[in-house]
């Protein structure tokens, strides 16, 4: 979120995927259920420094946005969209 200024007023993360997806994305048998529960919903991004809005935005994705089912879509879906252009820019970097 960012006022008129491109000021950033709240980072928020929202992983959608499963327990078990996070567990072997990290690839780690030291994380635990607590770590993994931070990736999983909307949530604040531990160590980025967060306004005093960041509550506000926090708690408003929480009860108005996430239930926007055609919102969640389009959060997915751009998701991918940048996926796919990062490797599609690593192939081109490969040759």
């Amino acid at each position: 979120m960012t006022d008129s200024g491109f000021n950033t007023l709240a980072m928020i993360g929202y992983g959608w995927e499963t327990e078990e997806f996070y567990r072997n994305w990290f690839n780690s048998d030291h994380i635990t259920k607590d770590d993994i529960k931070e990736f999983i919903g909307p949530t604040h991004h531990n160590g980025i420094i967060e306004t005093k809005y960041a509550d506000f935005f926090l708690n408003f994705f929480k009860t108005t946005l996430l239930y926007d089912k055609e919102y969640i879509q389009r959060i997915k879906k751009h998701y991918r969209m940048v996926k796919n252009l990062q490797k599609k820019k690593r192939l081109l970097l490969r040759r």
